[in-house]
């Protein structure tokens, strides 16, 4: 979640080191008077600002309640017989972070050999 200040119309990011706090400012009434001064927005979006190709993008993103789209193949051994498919992937927000469960459909060749690895992602 961002929060945003409006100055002269223009409507930027608020560093966390901008937001006044009673311990920043001194005193209770130099508080109020500078919290006065700005007009701050609270946004539940998320905004990525991406330069990566040739003309700038911002997306906002709703990361309280994200979603799954799509998936993209990355690669196959065709030297195994062993089969491996994502079935189902849910994403859900936890209050400290993202808890993301795949789901996998498989052949029985697969199910049947023993796991060397686990995956222990957090």
């Amino acid at each position: 979640m961002h929060s945003l200040k409006t100055v002269g119309g223009v409507t930027t990011l608020l560093y966390n080191s901008e937001i006044p706090t009673l311990s920043s400012e001194g005193t209770i009434d130099s508080y109020i008077q500078r919290i006065n001064t700005l007009e701050y927005i609270k946004t539940p979006f998320h905004y990525c600002f991406d330069a990566s190709r040739t003309s700038f993008e911002v997306r906002p993103y709703y990361m309280m309640d994200p979603t799954y789209i799509s998936q993209s193949f990355i690669q196959s051994n065709n030297k195994t017989d062993l089969l491996m498919a994502v079935d189902k992937i849910t994403v859900h927000y936890r209050e400290h972070g993202y808890t993301i469960r795949i789901v996998t459909r498989s052949n029985k060749e697969l199910k049947t050999t023993r796991s060397r690895k686990t995956c222990s992602c957090s």
